[in-house]
């Protein structure tokens, strides 16, 4: 039976989706190539208010101002109430050279005062040492990369579409710390806190219910009611905090929006958390330790994030291992999230592994040995200098592309011999069996073996099928019922010559994979694999050994059938030849006239040899 991620409905996000999907990986990149550029190649466009200042209703207050700013030379003093002239004007890092036009309307009667932003002497970082700075941008331009990664293999299914939305919305910069004009900074906040608080709002519970439906688990139908409260709730503050222009409203309604989000966040961590623990105690063995991984994902992440408004609110103090180690636990949970989602899926870690310690292996020998070779040759032949040196490193780089396949064959065979013995194992003992196929003497009695070494060396099950007399398609095992010549499944072998991903065909085939045994283009046979037992994908090493098997031990099944006709043929021309003696005695015996006894004789032994 097929793992149930396996079985999972294969589903197309439509046009208005992929668009939504577009537009978070646009402002996700977006506002980090405008954090880049601010933070590393220019920072002299942050501009300085020489002052700080607190919102109300609107305008703002005036808490400190420094000596000697511009904001000092204007006349504004600590308690002064502001109004700008357009909304969105006070930020948090205004542009250097900007106009600030405002009025103080209090104390006193209102005026009208402008200050031009100087260059900041210290431009404001929201991460303020170098390293971490680089460590916070390549983590999330690491989500980034993995959620569109995961848009593109792993979006045929509903759970894996939605956490690709959710590794995007954890990517993008906050523009409260760039240097933006009143428009752009308004733009560039409401998109981007606009995916912010979807990440944790609605992604990731809804994420959790897929993923629980997918696995063969009904959803609480009370999950799904606190979901959508939550979700109500969520873009209402959204909108109150982002949207809504200062003044519009009171501030108590935005500053209620703030404080809800919390108990909030935290209603949605708990939500996800029970839905995770009822796929782990509900699924099934095979499935729960994703739900495992999943849990693990979700609190890493959920802890990063207490350590960040940790460190909101002892900034002054600057806990760097805080801003770090939130940083790495992000980036972990969500490639937890990744891995538990993808493993059925796409990725195969220890395949990675052995493919990167090969061509490492590989890369690493030949880069030696060509550096040596063209130090050893020069020293030895006295080159330095002569044109003749780029002859040399022609000779030598041709050289190493013709090493490079007899080369990986021995790494490949090294790392599979220290660090993945089990499947060099499985390997040799298909390869062994290929082997001795070729000595099977009866065509039924080979099929059904090369099933059970195909079953082995997966793990998941296995029909060979072959053609019959009636031109259709019979398991040699009888696990299944004959297919007709025209299945879905036959007529793609046929077609591709290759193998054939089975997916949702509808066909009579029980499996994933579909290999073809193909004699001069007629299609003598084939085999399907089901899905493996513990819901691995096939690796590609896999795929292409077992194709391999199937091509050979096709070949000994069509040699043992043609054999079979042989002798089939060889016992009818013998039994031919001896109707045809029996028939010329009697028609012997018929012109001699031959007694009545003789002749019912010679008809008895010519009907007993027929």
């Amino acid at each position: 039976m097929e793992h149930e991620a396996s079985r999972a409905p294969e589903w197309r996000p439509g046009a208005i989706l992929m668009a939504v999907a577009l537009f978070f990986a646009i402002v996700s990149l977006g506002t980090n190539l405008l954090e880049i550029r601010y933070s590393y190649f220019n920072p002299g466009l942050a501009g300085s208010w020489g002052m700080t200042f607190k919102r109300q209703d609107g305008d703002v207050i005036v808490q400190s101002v420094e000596p000697g700013s511009s904001a000092a030379s204007i006349g504004l003093r600590v308690g002064d109430r502001l109004t700008p002239d357009r909304p969105f004007l006070f930020r948090l890092i205004p542009l250097a050279g900007e106009r600030l036009q405002f009025k103080r309307v209090a104390p006193g009667p209102a005026t009208g005062l402008e200050l031009r932003a100087p260059r900041a002497e210290t431009a404001i970082m929201a991460v303020p040492y170098l390293f971490d700075r680089v460590l916070d941008d390549a983590v999330r331009l690491l989500l980034l990369a993995g959620g569109l990664f995961i848009l593109w293999r792993g979006s045929r299914r509903r759970s894996g579409f939605i956490l690709s939305l959710a590794l995007l919305s954890m990517s993008p910069f906050p523009p409260v710390f760039l240097p933006l004009d009143p428009t752009s900074s308004y733009i560039a906040n409401a998109a981007a806190f606009g995916l912010i608080y979807l990440e944790f709002g609605l992604f990731l519970p809804l994420f959790a219910m897929e993923f629980l439906a997918e696995s063969g688990v009904a959803v609480p139908r009370w999950a799904k009611v606190v979901f959508w409260l939550c979700v109500a709730e969520t873009e209402i503050a959204y909108c109150l905090i982002w949207i809504v222009p200062p003044g519009a409203i009171p501030d108590i309604w935005s500053d209620l929006a703030s404080q809800v989000r919390i108990p909030v966040s935290l209603v949605v961590f708990g939500l996800t958390v029970t839905l995770l623990t009822i796929g782990l105690r509900r699924g099934k063995a095979d499935s729960r330790h994703r739900f495992a991984m999943l849990l693990l994902a979700l609190g890493m992440i959920y802890f990063s994030n207490i350590l960040y408004a940790v460190f909101a609110s002892f900034s002054h103090s600057d806990p760097r291992a805080l801003t770090n180690t939130a940083t790495i636990g992000r980036s972990a949970g969500a490639i937890l999230f990744a891995y538990a989602v993808l493993r059925h899926r796409v990725i195969d870690v220890g395949f990675t592994l052995n493919r990167t310690l090969v061509y490492g292996g590989v890369s690493a020998i030949l880069l030696a040995a060509f550096g040596l070779a063209e130090w050893g040759l020069h020293q030895l032949l006295e080159l330095e200098g002569w044109e003749g040196s780029a002859v040399v490193n022609a000779a030598l780089a041709v050289a190493v592309v013709l090493a490079f396949h007899p080369l990986r064959h021995v790494v490949e065979h090294y790392v599979s011999t220290l660090f993945f013995r089990p499947w060099r194992t499985k390997e040799q003992a298909l390869r062994k069996f290929v082997h001795e196929g070729g000595f099977f003497t009866d065509a039924g009695r080979l099929a059904a073996a090369f099933a059970g070494a195909l079953e082995t060396f997966t793990g998941g099950s296995c029909c060979v099928y072959r053609l019959s007399a009636d031109q259709s398609y019979v398991c040699a095992t009888g696990k299944s019922g004959p297919l007709h010549a025209d299945d879905p499944v036959a007529v793609a072998l046929r077609a591709q010559a290759a193998v054939c991903e089975i997916g949702h065909k509808p066909t009579g085939a029980e499996g994933v994979l579909a290999f073809p045994m193909i004699h001069a283009h007629d299609l003598e046979g084939f085999v399907v694999l089901g899905a493996k037992g513990n819901g691995d994908r096939y690796r590609p090493d896999e795929i292409e050994l077992v194709e391999w098997a199937t091509r050979q031990i096709g070949q000994d099944l069509y040699r043992l059938d043609v054999e079979q006709l042989k002798r089939e043929r060889d016992e009818r021309e013998r039994e031919i030849a001896i109707l045809t003696g029996r028939n010329a005695d009697l028609q012997l015996a018929l012109a001699n006239h031959a007694p009545p006894v003789k002749l019912r004789r010679i008809a008895s032994k010519a009907a007993t040899a027929g």
